[in-house]
């Protein structure tokens, strides 16, 4: 998994996780989503992995909370 510095504090995000067309993202809460080409679909799965890459983990909570939602393909305990 890569940890990625939660530099303001405020978010939920842990860690993620990036394979061959998914990500896998840990929250502090201890459960995690699988996020693929089937749901929430290549297209977002291909932006979050931009986003992830990019910038800290803020980046990638705020463009889940506001593009993703519960659109993720499996909950991991």
């Amino acid at each position: 998994m890569t940890t990625q510095l939660n530099i303001g504090g405020e978010s939920s995000i842990d860690n993620y996780h990036i394979g061959e067309g998914f990500i896998i993202v840990v929250y502090k809460a201890g459960y995690g989503y699988l996020y693929n080409a089937i749901k929430p679909g290549s297209t977002i799965v291909d932006q979050m992995i931009r986003v992830a890459k990019a910038e800290a983990v803020e980046g990638l909570g705020q463009y889940i909370q506001s593009h993703v939602r519960g659109n993720y393909y499996q909950k991991l305990r």
